[in-house]
């Protein structure tokens, strides 16, 4: 019986797989520009582990020099364990973004099969293997099993950890009790959403009246345990990364006012149920949550893990919908609910609505068009086949992470560095709106930088994408354009994308052929999120 159940769950994961391979293109690192700097830490973890044991001997001395050579990391903005699996997968197979994407997939796998026993909790094979199934197929999490993020393999370790800990709550077993502190911890340390969980830990220890489980040795053991993995890194954390946690934790990252009496936070991701679900789902999880809630019928996981999305997101949350698509897979289960329901009255018209709703959402999921952005790549590797001596390169832009990243991929022997405009010419946390300061207020200044810094090679977005409006990327382009005696135009690469915010941009590439001969080392950049400088 487990392995015919194994076949058919393989025979879904095949399916998921066709549709992906059938609605992929290829494409350069860009995702939310996060994408970037998660592909370029697995390749920061890659080179660790090849400098071993040198890298080892002061860790964050080797982070630094690293980040000074290629600025484009995520280290400490998230957590660690993502990039630790990343990276081990590309010092197997190489620093490619195709290895990221791949390792995420890996992640998808992962989920699939927990949220098939997620649903096994509540439901029995068809309807397990319908909400695995719905769950991989909702718009949101197809997406972004696409991409080089955090959330996929967040979900997946989650689910690992809500199943071991409800079958302790039923069978009261050790290696369940560790199994969920392991992965509670491991959820974690992959991206900070990980903390929804304690919610949904709390909520089904009231709601199944087991108070008795909290002084146990076993679950004091899990929780010691966890705390032992994680409470090291959360402590690094706030020591070193504490102005950019600051900055976040005052709103800077969200469009809209955030906290918990904001009204329009409260109604937000019920509204955005469809661009997580689709509008079929939506319909059929709504029904569900409904039947659920007046009915007796065993939901009492899926209620949990969406209060705990719920409670916890709202108020804290960006306004973005991937920031609640942890609920997924219990809004899938509310799904089946609703078919369950037909299939009461008839098996065959329960089975042809659960085929039609899956056809729906794949429809829905697969007529959204793939974002790609191409052509960074081509620009780093024009500037790296023709940078003379140890001169750096010079960059600035939306998506200065991707052309870092291809830099290193055309320069294997690391001898290649990059500035950034956004650390030399302004700073910012995350865009304008946040800890904005501009360095060079007047061409004068930005060739004063050119000339102190000495790139050969100075790579610019012109056009650039249509995200923000930063005043020191506009002077750094004017002064290019207007001093050609200094800066010459050599190319413009298009950057190709179907991505409205990238259309009829390119990459111009300037060369400064004069040669400052005492350039200023070191090199220190700006690094708002430390709330001190690199490189003094």
């Amino acid at each position: 019986m487990r392995r015919r159940h194994a076949l058919h769950l393989a025979l879904v994961a095949g399916a998921l797989l066709a549709l992906h391979l059938f609605t992929g293109h290829a494409s350069e690192p860009f995702f939310n520009n996060d994408e970037t700097r998660h592909t370029m830490t697995g390749v920061f973890v890659r080179d660790a582990l090849a400098d071993f044991p040198d890298s080892f001997r002061n860790p964050k001395r080797y982070a630094e020099a690293y980040y000074l050579q290629y600025p484009a990391l995520g280290v400490l903005v998230w957590p660690p364990l993502f990039y630790g699996v990343e990276g081990a997968a590309m010092a197997l197979f190489g620093p490619s973004f195709a290895v990221g994407r791949a390792v995420v997939a890996g992640f998808a796998l992962l989920m699939l099969a927990y949220a098939y026993r997620f649903a096994r909790l509540m439901a029995g094979h068809l309807g397990s293997l319908f909400v695995a199934a719905f769950t991989a197929l909702s718009p949101i999490i197809f997406m972004l099993s696409q991409r080089v993020m955090l959330e996929v393999p967040t979900l997946a370790l989650a689910l690992v950890s809500i199943v071991h800990f409800e079958k302790y709550l039923s069978d009261r077993r050790g290696r369940d009790a560790l199994l969920a502190g392991l992965f509670a911890a491991f959820c974690a340390l992959t991206r900070f959403d990980g903390v929804v969980l304690l919610p949904y830990f709390a909520i089904r220890i009231v709601a199944t009246r087991n108070w008795g489980l909290l002084p146990t040795r076993r679950v004091l053991a899990a929780i010691l345990f966890a705390l032992m993995l994680t409470v090291p890194y959360y402590a690094l954390t706030f020591s070193e990364y504490r102005a950019g946690l600051s900055a976040a934790a005052d709103g800077g990252f969200a469009a809209e006012p955030r906290g918990p009496l904001v009204w329009r936070n409260w109604v937000f991701y019920p509204m955005a149920l469809p661009e997580l679900i689709g509008w079929s789902g939506t319909i059929f999880a709504a029904a569900g949550l409904l039947i659920s809630l007046s009915t007796k019928r065993a939901s009492g996981p899926a209620l949990a893990w969406l209060a705990a999305n719920y409670l916890m997101f709202s108020p804290l949350a960006e306004l973005e919908a991937r920031h609640c698509l942890y609920c997924v897979p219990a809004l899938a289960a509310f799904a089946w609910r609703t078919i369950d329901l037909v299939r009461k009255r008839s098996r065959w018209a329960a089975r042809a609505l659960g085929i039609l709703l899956l056809a729906g959402t794949a429809w829905e999921t697969s007529s959204q068009a793939f974002r790609y952005v191409r052509g960074y790549d081509e620009a780093a590797s024009y500037v790296v086949s023709r940078n003379t001596g140890d001169r750096p390169l010079f960059v600035d832009g939306e998506l200065t992470g991707s052309f870092v990243y291809h830099v290193r991929s055309h320069n294997p022997g690391r001898r290649q560095t990059v500035l950034r405009g956004d650390k030399l010419i302004y700073s910012m946390l995350s865009d304008p709106s946040v800890n904005y300061e501009q360095h060079a207020l007047a061409e004068a200044d930005v060739i004063a930088v050119l000339h102190a810094f000495d790139p050969e090679w100075i790579v610019v977005e012109d056009p650039p994408p249509t995200f923000h409006d930063v005043p020191g990327s506009a002077l750094l382009r004017a002064a290019l354009k207007n001093h050609p005696e200094l800066y010459e135009l050599e190319a413009s690469i298009p950057i190709r994308s179907n991505y409205d915010r990238f259309e009829g941009c390119a990459l111009a590439i300037y060369r400064k052929p004069a040669r400052n001969p005492a350039p200023a080392k070191p090199r220190a950049i700006r690094v708002p999120g430390l709330g001190r400088d690199l490189g003094k």
